[in-house]
């Protein structure tokens, strides 16, 4: 009986040991990085996987387990999305949208229950339509003592959990069933003569310019304005982060003291959008790429505010034209 206790005892020595060198020489950052190749448009692998509400469609976690019950709160794929999961077999927590900078979302993980954690997270969308590289990344610090297991299980399973998600999301995307995002339409533009006020502004002076421009143009153009507000966009510079923008106003005639301008009727491509603001770059990106396969690059861009604040409260029922006017 000794013997067989001081077997057990020499192996659960051994074994410590070894977790404790597996300890020191993992690292303390747990990286995961996972990508795939999806036959589909561009814009619909990103609607899937920016908008929280449509990981119902290929979560692998929804597929482990039938339990997990979701609320989500928030604008739709923008900052402040987030949803909370609750799960009799898997527990709690949540995600929150932290930024979106073009085709990539980053986000934050909290794990609550049975284990308390946090991540940070993202998704990336590259490519053209129908070679489109989807990826997701994980980064989460960890412990001393969590570093051994993250070498010998966590890494494994998130691996596989986030390939199978990819794969759910690749047969999704490319069974037809996901939502277009966009419709963008060819149309014609007809001849409008504008009222405005023209700015060269950086990006973190917009929002501050177009509430006492529309102001300066409402008092001016008065009974003379025949349609809904809008804005004009010359130049667009992301390297700077400046604009060169109007606000304006459809008028009937001239009005004094403001830069008058007639824009001819022209062929245009179309996109409304509906959502907040925050979303419109979004947009921009769809119907610019939409152009450019069409080998259109010279245009005018006019967005046409359908409802807006102040008289719609709701961000998410904001609806706007974009229209991109062939030079």
């Amino acid at each position: 009986m000794k013997k067989v206790l001081r077997f057990i005892g020499i192996l659960i020595l051994i074994l410590f040991v070894g977790y404790l060198i597996l300890c020191v020489t993992s690292p303390a950052e747990l990286n995961i990085e996972r990508s795939t190749t999806i036959n589909a448009p561009k814009a619909v692998v990103w609607n899937q996987m920016v908008n929280l509400k449509n990981y119902e469609n290929w979560s692998p976690w929804l597929e482990q387990d039938s339990t997990i019950k979701s609320v989500i709160t928030g604008p739709d794929g923008q900052p402040g999305n987030k949803s909370e999961w609750t799960s009799t077999n898997s527990g709690s927590g949540n995600m929150t949208i932290t930024s979106v900078d073009g085709y990539t979302m980053y986000y934050d993980l909290v794990f609550i229950t049975p284990f308390e954690g946090e991540a940070k997270c993202w998704y990336k969308v590259e490519g053209k339509d129908g070679a489109v590289t989807a990826t997701t990344a994980y980064t989460q610090q960890s412990g001393f003592w969590g570093r051994g297991m993250n070498a010998l299980f966590t890494k494994k399973m998130l691996e596989a959990s986030f390939d199978r998600g990819l794969e759910l999301l690749k047969e999704y995307c490319e069974s037809g069933k996901a939502e277009v995002p966009y419709n963008i339409q060819e149309n014609t533009f007809p001849a409008t003569s504008f009222a405005t006020v023209r700015k060269v502004l950086k990006f973190e002076e917009m929002d501050g310019f177009f509430g006492p421009a529309y102001g300066q143009l409402g008092a001016a153009a008065g009974s003379t304005i025949t349609g809904n507000a809008a804005a004009i966009y010359y130049k667009w510079d992301e390297e700077h982060g400046e604009t060169d923008c109007a606000a304006a106003f459809p008028v009937s005639g001239p009005v004094k003291g403001m830069e008058m301008v007639d824009v001819p009727e022209s062929k245009a491509y179309t996109l409304q959008y509906t959502g907040p603001y925050s979303g419109l770059y979004g947009a921009h990106m769809a119907i610019n790429e939409y152009i450019q396969a069409k080998g259109v690059n010279d245009v005018m861009v006019i967005e046409e505010y359908i409802s807006m604040p102040p008289e719609q409260t709701d961000s998410n029922k904001y609806v706007t034209n974009i229209h991109y006017l062939v030079k």
